[in-house]
């Protein structure tokens, strides 16, 4: 059974779907570690942006879900579109993703507001750019740091789930002549810049693109 690596934690009924009907063995494992921030003051703004669940998460176990109702809310994908669903909010403004594609669209849709960004201490800020329409605030809601003195399994595919758990990666011996996938631009450019040797792109930035991506490439060495 081939091995895929990926760098999110999963449920043990995903991992037990894709060994079942994909017959792989996927090994998931986040290389971040993550930990709420301090709390802070939240400052006025029109709008409310997350740029992942994570971001969604945190936000809450820092600021309690009530605070999400003094905003308008947007994200930048689905994943964090289903995380604020799931607490019974609907946000205005959901991307598909990836970055440039959002960027343009948010760029229209926030003419002349202010946003308020909820992110990672380590963050690209990729929608917190000097010629957007908006204003902007951006507000630390966790912090992400390398975990060191880990194992990187062996694998036959390494699935990247951001520029972040490509660094962890490196900083723990991880092997980069073995087929890499990002799971969207800024991963496949951090995987570039590392002189990886077998790069590939998911045709989108979620999960199951990124798991189908690596099975397809498996198939081609079948």
């Amino acid at each position: 059974m081939k091995r895929v690596f990926i760098s999110r934690d999963l449920e043990d009924d995903k991992v037990l779907f894709y060994a079942e009907t994909h017959e792989i063995q996927l090994i998931a494992r986040n290389l971040i570690q993550f930990k709420a921030a301090n709390k802070q003051a939240l400052p006025h703004a029109d709008l409310l942006f997350f740029y992942s669940a994570k971001g969604v998460e945190f936000f809450i176990e820092v600021y309690g879900k009530d605070q999400l109702g003094n905003y308008e809310l947007c994200c930048l994908g689905p994943a964090a579109q289903k995380a604020l669903v799931n607490l019974g909010f609907r946000p205005v403004f959901t991307g598909n993703g990836e970055i440039e594609l959002c960027k343009k669209g948010f760029n229209a849709f926030a003419n002349k507001k202010q946003v308020l960004f909820a992110r990672a201490k380590h963050s690209r800020q990729s929608l917190e750019v000097k010629d957007a329409k908006y204003s902007y605030t951006p507000i630390i809601v966790y912090s992400n740091t390398v975990q060191t003195n880990i194992s990187i399994p062996d694998a036959d595919i390494y699935l990247f789930t951001s520029p972040l758990n490509v660094i962890a990666f490196l900083e723990n011996g991880g092997n980069k002549s073995i087929t890499a996938v990002a799971i969207g631009p800024t991963t496949f450019n951090s995987l570039k810049e590392n002189s990886f040797k077998s790069i590939h792109l998911s045709e989108t930035s979620s999960e199951k693109s990124i798991i189908l991506k690596a099975i397809q490439l498996l198939q081609k060495t079948t």
